[in-house]
């Protein structure tokens, strides 16, 4: 795997681009603007969970995942249509990303892609059940 297929070349744009967003917050933050951040932050991990595990269940050579992710962002940083910081955090989040997942078997990885969503999903139906009966 030398480089990204197609789709996690634009998975990867997308999160680039919530990248640079997150950069914008900085320094004292209004309870607005906190709450406006931890809205970006959040769909950032979760879009970058989305790549790592896609990526993981294609390969299990971590390093070669690694070095096409290494090597997209740096095309992306020699286009030049992307903050740098965005660039060098969502590398730094990636790749420390898919160490800890390489870690795990691919058990735990499906527990910890999944595990959130199937827990709101609970919690939705039982506030639906307490709510109609």
């Amino acid at each position: 795997m030398s480089t990204l297929p197609s789709d996690h070349s634009e998975a990867l744009r997308d999160l680039l681009i919530v990248a640079a967003e997150l950069q914008e917050y900085s320094g004292y933050l209004s309870t607005t603007r906190r709450t406006q951040m931890q809205n970006l932050q959040a769909r950032f991990d979760s879009q970058r969970r989305v790549i790592v595990f896609d990526l993981l269940k294609r390969s299990e050579d971590v390093d070669a995942i690694k070095q096409a992710v290494s090597d997209a962002l740096d095309l992306i940083l020699q286009e030049r249509w992307i903050r740098e910081d965005a660039i060098y955090y969502a590398r730094e989040e990636l790749l420390t990303h898919l160490d800890k997942q390489a870690r795990n078997n691919p058990l735990q990885r499906f527990i910890v892609r999944w595990g959130p969503p199937s827990a709101m999903a609970a919690v939705a139906v039982v506030y639906l059940v307490v709510k109609f009966t």
